[in-house]
């Protein structure tokens, strides 16, 4: 029994030390993948953080020549030259391309909307129809001014019972044409009476008076 115990304590001796050793092998192996896992990770997170910075510089970026903001590969363009401010856009390629701005936005400047060409179209039909009437008006004011500038006070000459005129005048290529009437009452009272038209009689003026003389 005492050679019996004898080597079973040089056994577990022998046992304990080879688990010792493993357990250290293990734990080395573990600190190995550990720290291996820990390479991985940063590795991937360099990766992921570059990728972050590239988007971010395609989204957000700064031309090194002309200092100009870039916002997204189609770019919205701004940069400060000469004291201004200039925004335009392009593609990929730097080719032009139009800003629309929608979705029930309104482009304001100075808190005035900006005409679109449907509110140009209008309001170039406005004035094109509101210099017709002013034109009408001003031929009608023509033909007004050359009908009353025909029509004179037709005055009876003393000793005179009756007096005629026949007149004609032109302004603006408008020609008025008239005819007068006078009446001798007595000495002192004179009664005259006028009508004007147009050279194409489409419009006429009436004019009646009474002239006393003493």
């Amino acid at each position: 029994r005492t050679a019996a115990d004898t080597t079973l304590t040089t056994a577990l001796a022998t046992e304990a030390t080879t688990r010792a050793t493993a357990d250290t092998t293990l734990t080395n192996q573990l600190e190995k993948e550990v720290n291996d896992r820990i390479g991985d990770v940063n590795s991937v997170r360099g990766e992921l953080i570059a990728a972050a910075q590239e988007q971010a510089s395609n989204v957000i970026r700064k031309d090194a020549t002309t200092g100009a903001i870039h916002i997204g590969a189609n770019s919205l363009i701004t940069n400060e030259v000469a004291g201004q401010q200039q925004l335009y856009a392009a593609d990929v390629n730097d080719n032009p391309i139009n800003i629309n701005v929608m979705n029930g936005s309104d482009l304001l400047v100075n808190n005035v909307s900006v005409a679109t060409d449907a509110d140009v179209t209008n309001e170039r039909n406005a004035r094109i129809s509101a210099d017709n009437a002013l034109g009408s008006r001003i031929d009608e004011n023509s033909r007004g001014i050359a009908m009353v500038a025909a029509m004179t006070n037709t005055t009876v000459a003393p000793g005179m019972t009756h007096g005629v005129d026949f007149n004609i005048a032109q302004f603006q290529d408008e020609t008025g044409m008239s005819f007068g009437y006078a009446n001798r009452i007595n000495e002192n009272l004179q009664i005259h009476a006028a009508a004007a038209s147009t050279a194409d009689l489409d419009e006429a003026v009436v004019r009646m008076g009474i002239s006393v003389q003493w």
